[in-house]
């Protein structure tokens, strides 16, 4: 069984709010506020904001703003992500964003290129309310002559 219709098939016996679904070779341009889990399969510039789990499929391309409890990406997206609880980019999606959740999960293969920002509970005295943020760039989307981790980086001029 495909992982995109496991996950969604498991948040509906969770919750049994089905809100609906785009399917592929629908386009939406505007505005998307559903209750309930809803999945995408089609095109969407604009915003979608799911009372629960928000799934954009394989065939997804979505440009924009997402927001839901649980927000699970195996298609393209560009824009901004906020989830209350998680967000999990699977192998061959591609998403190019600022994310905004307590967690993040990215299967190899995914490829993301943005800023990640993990929200933190109310802050212990002292400790800065600012949330953290983790510049990411998966190795797939690294260009040819960048130095990789492993590399040493080496640098011209006088010292």
């Amino acid at each position: 069984m495909n992982s995109a219709f496991k996950f969604f098939r498991d948040s509906l016996a969770q919750t049994g709010d089905w809100a609906g679904f785009l399917d592929r070779g629908t386009r939406v341009e505007g505005a998307i506020e559903v209750p309930g889990t809803f999945r995408l399969d089609g095109q969407l510039k604009g915003r979608i904001v799911s009372g629960h789990a928000l799934v954009l499929g394989e065939s997804a391309m979505v440009e924009g703003e997402i927001e839901g409890e649980r927000i699970e990406i195996f298609g393209r997206f560009h824009g901004t992500i906020r989830a209350r609880s998680e967000v999990q980019i699977h192998e061959g999606a591609e998403v190019t964003a600022d994310v905004f959740t307590p967690s993040l999960m990215l299967e190899p293969g995914a490829v993301f290129d943005g800023h990640c920002y993990l929200n933190q509970a109310a802050p212990e005295p002292g400790v800065s309310a600012d949330p953290l943020m983790i510049p990411i760039r998966s190795a797939a989307s690294r260009l040819p002559d960048e130095p990789s981790g492993d590399q040493p980086i080496e640098k011209s001029g006088s010292a």
